[in-house]
């Protein structure tokens, strides 16, 4: 279930035995959400593995990916902290168990959204970048799948990513986190603006490469 456009990636920018130790964190994963399944109908397994996919994307480190393997392992399975500690070391698992923490954090913010807890919610992710990077990739998935939820549903997660987790984005640098955030919120929020706002890009393309000589 990895594919191969992930694994091209992680061959371009990492060690042999480190993408090895990813390939041994999805295995981990694969078993500890056997038999569970997505709103969409899909293998659980799929989320982790685009969350992965996305941290790859941005060449980030072997440790980070693999707790974006492993991200949900602690709050959906019978697995533990200390599980994954034995298996991928104490920092994975101390990345995994502060994703499980965060998302108490987040449910808070999402129903009081001000400035006060906004800057709570920084400073509590502030102490380690990595654990706020794979939970924007994990909300990224998420928007990117909302079309398996009820029109409701959709646009009060789009609403929440645009309040929280794009801003959230821009504060600690990852731009193309950001605008992906925004693009798969605003598709919910406002389909026919954002219809035709992909169609007038297209076209500028299109003008500007058939100009160039």
């Amino acid at each position: 279930m990895l594919t191969d456009n992930f694994i091209n990636k992680l061959e371009s920018y990492l060690p042999k035995d480190e993408i090895e130790n990813i390939i041994q964190a999805f295995d981990f994963a694969k078993e500890a959400h056997h038999g569970q399944k997505r709103k969409s109908g899909h293998d659980f397994i799929i989320h982790p593995v685009e969350v992965a996919t996305h941290l790859a994307r941005l060449e980030l480190e072997p440790t980070v990916i693999i707790a974006g393997l492993l991200h949900d392992v602690i709050e959906d399975t019978k697995y533990k902290s200390k599980d994954i500690e034995e298996k991928f070391g104490p920092e994975v698992s101390k990345i995994v168990l502060s994703l499980t923490k965060l998302t108490t954090d987040e449910n808070n913010l999402i129903e009081n959204i001000d400035q006060k807890n906004m800057r709570r919610f920084l400073v509590s992710v502030a102490k380690d970048v990595r654990v706020m990077i794979i939970k924007l990739a994990d909300r990224l998935h998420n928007v990117e799948t909302l079309k398996y939820l009820d029109p409701e549903k959709r646009k009060k997660i789009a609403r929440e990513t645009l309040s929280i987790h794009a801003p959230l984005a821009q504060k600690i640098g990852m731009n193309d986190l950001k605008w992906r955030l925004e693009d798969e919120s605003f598709k919910h929020l406002m389909p026919d603006k954002f219809k035709m706002t992909k169609r007038l890009i297209s076209r500028a393309i299109n003008v500007e490469l058939k100009a160039t000589p």
